[in-house]
């Protein structure tokens, strides 16, 4: 369970103090241990989110792996209006006491403040994403060329500008910066077949939207 004698009050400073632009999306890439115990936790979290004004964008499950090693078995997008928000709302101790409810229902964690570079069809209407991630290497615009005329359009594209933790130590429950810091998620159906085996250090996957509902069912 975090506790208050997890934070490092110079980190928090520090990420306090940084200049980051904004909005930020911060990205949470989740693999499960415990459904339930996260489920409660999202129910738990959402008030908490909307009094620092933050919102859900996207949330979706990983249906198939498509590249590389596979990605995370959960993704969430959620918007805050600034990393001081996000401060405000994780350092606040209704978050901490709740908090262990992600600890118990979360196996491994990243997550990080990334900033959106394109965003070129709504994000939240995509019921199936091809989600992108990758390290270097690969252009966003090579990848583009590359996936649109295989799969669909370019929805939106990210890219980490800071790390989201501020604890002392590193347990794969924390939010570990992302391994793969950009991001790229292009509109596509079901039964989405691409050929991504020329791109080195790329991660990708098919992902179906879920919605907010399942967390209530899920936390019962």
């Amino acid at each position: 369970m975090t506790t208050f004698t997890r934070i490092d009050p110079a980190a928090v400073v520090r990420l306090a103090r940084t200049d980051l632009p904004r909005p930020l999306d911060v990205l949470n890439l989740i693999e499960l241990r415990d459904e339930r115990s996260y489920a409660r936790y999202g129910v738990a979290v959402t008030p908490a989110m909307l009094a620092v004004g933050a919102r859900l964008r996207w949330m979706g499950r990983r249906v198939r792996t498509l590249a590389g090693e596979a990605p995370a078995e959960r993704l969430l997008v959620v918007r805050y209006p600034t990393h001081r928000r996000f401060l405000a709302m994780t350092l606040n101790p209704y978050y901490v006491l709740i908090n262990r409810f992600r600890e118990r229902g979360v196996r491994r964690f990243e997550a990080a403040f990334t900033f959106a570079e394109r965003e070129e069809l709504p994000l939240g209407s995509q019921r199936w994403l091809l989600v992108a991630q990758w390290d270097g290497g690969a252009t966003l615009e090579a990848l583009r060329e590359l996936i649109e005329p295989q799969a669909g359009p370019l929805v939106y594209a990210s890219r980490m500008v800071a790390s989201a933790s501020y604890l002392r130590g590193s347990r794969p429950t924390d939010p570990n910066p992302l391994r793969l810091p950009t991001m790229a998620c292009f509109a596509v159906g079901e039964g989405v077949d691409v050929d991504l085996g020329g791109v080195d250090g790329l991660s990708a996957g098919l992902y179906r939207r879920t919605s907010p509902r399942t967390l209530l069912e899920s936390a019962r």
